[in-house]
């Protein structure tokens, strides 16, 4: 069983970064996965993170920040092991159902969402997202 849910503990989110870090081919980037910039922007509060997890135990996320003045999506992944199964289909439905605690916790209302993302422009097209130049954007 699938359950998603923002993400706050120190373990879940070093997971979380190890598995994006993996779904890019670039775990060998750190060292130490403290010293990532994402890991470093998670735990100041500049970003927020979603994990999914499946019979508990975390396999994808999405990590949120405010950029554009929009909801906007930093990343989105799902361990290779589990990828083409719906599952960043499933986190980005939960991420624009729940619009609303990004608003609170940014403390700005978002009209739209948008992500810099041209490798996956069929994946996010299916989510309604449109291709406006470099950035892809949806009204929310």
């Amino acid at each position: 069983m699938e359950s998603i849910n923002f993400c706050d503990s120190k373990d879940d989110i070093k997971r979380l970064e190890e598995i994006r870090l993996e779904s890019f081919k670039a775990r060998k980037a750190y060292d130490n996965i403290e010293d990532s910039l994402i890991y470093k922007k998670i735990m100041n509060g500049d970003y927020l993170v979603v994990g999914l997890s499946l019979e508990n135990k975390l396999i994808g996320g999405c990590v949120i920040s405010s950029s554009l003045k929009s909801l906007y999506i930093e990343y989105l992944f799902i361990d290779p092991k589990y990828q083409h199964e719906g599952y960043g289909t499933s986190i980005m439905q939960y991420v624009l159902r729940n619009k609303n605690a990004f608003e609170d916790y940014y403390h700005m209302k978002f009209t739209e969402s948008m992500l810099e993302e041209k490798e996956c422009e069929e994946f996010y097209k299916k989510l309604e997202y449109r291709n406006s130049g470099y950035l892809m954007k949806k009204k929310i």
